[in-house]
């Protein structure tokens, strides 16, 4: 998107992005390690590079988390190696997030080249997602220290205390925030749910295969084993005690597999991020009590 409009006048074809816009990358400092982040930003460095104009602001915030994994510094690293100017400033300071981002902003729009913008010291208030067990690697006092920093509520309080708005003001403009919520909310709990579609249809919309293999005989054969039924996505599910439950679920036969492979090959080894704890998908769940040594 950032070389579009470059592009789209050297090709000499209408750009629907105007000649000012620019490109805004948002990642935690996590992800600057996924390959897809990597990817981006070698793009951009080869643009700035020949020459070509890029405008892309790529913003890392910075909470030294990955998940599980603790940052151990690596940031500092990464920063350095970056092909182009860093800015940087404290992510809790609202202020200093606002006149940081601005500079950053028209410095790329005016150069057409590349930068990064780091927001530091941030707290990463709750857990990775709904199922992330964060007791599992950190303790109650770093979780409610973090629960506890709210950047928000800081400049909320400097905004009152200069006389810029009133608690009032605040309070209403919270509760009308917390009314479209919850109206986007409810509208979303109305849609068409998967279960509604057939299994067939479910396929076709989602992972359509490349080779004209039966995609049900799988399913067909398992549902003919005692106990077994078909669920309304096709889906064997077993019955028992009268109510059905699934036979297993895919984290569990991932499991099944890593450990299968880890005691078929001693020379195997497991790395991966997040992988210690059992991952928030609990993918490796019990794996590394099973297998890493305890001495």
């Amino acid at each position: 998107r950032a070389l579009a409009p470059g592009l789209a006048s050297h090709l000499g074809v209408e750009c629907h992005l105007p000649s000012t816009a620019i490109s805004y990358v948002s990642v935690g400092d996590g992800s600057v390690n996924n390959a897809h982040f990597l990817s981006a930003v070698n793009t951009a460095a080869y643009a700035r590079h020949r020459g070509f104009k890029c405008p892309v602001l790529f913003a890392i915030s910075d909470n030294d988390r990955c998940i599980s994994l603790r940052g151990y510094g690596w940031l500092e690293q990464f920063k350095a190696n970056l092909p182009f100017h860093v800015y940087e400033c404290d992510g809790n300071d609202l202020g200093a997030v606002f006149r940081a981002t601005r500079e950053a902003s028209d410095k790329v729009r005016r150069s057409g080249k590349p930068a990064a913008l780091v927001y530091s010291n941030l707290a990463r208030r709750f857990g990775h997602a709904g199922t992330d067990r964060q007791s599992a690697y950190l303790t109650a006092a770093e979780i409610e220290e973090a629960a506890y920093s709210n950047p928000l509520e800081g400049a909320c309080a400097a905004a009152v205390a200069e006389g810029i708005v009133g608690y009032e003001e605040l309070s209403a403009e919270f509760e009308l925030i917390a009314a479209m919520t919850e109206k986007a909310f409810e509208q979303a709990s109305q849609e068409p749910k998967l279960q509604a579609l057939g299994r067939q249809e479910l396929l076709d919309r989602v992972s359509v295969p490349f080779t004209g293999a039966d995609a049900g005989a799988a399913t067909a054969t398992a549902a003919r084993l005692p106990g077994v039924v078909t669920s309304p996505l096709g889906a064997p599910v077993a019955e028992v005690g009268g109510k059905k439950a699934r036979v297993n679920v895919m984290r569990k036969q991932m499991n099944q597999a890593i450990a299968e492979t880890l005691d078929e090959n001693p020379e195997c080894v497991y790395i991966g991020e997040d992988v210690e704890h059992g991952g928030y998908y609990l993918v490796t769940e019990g794996l590394a009590k099973r297998y890493l040594p305890t001495d």
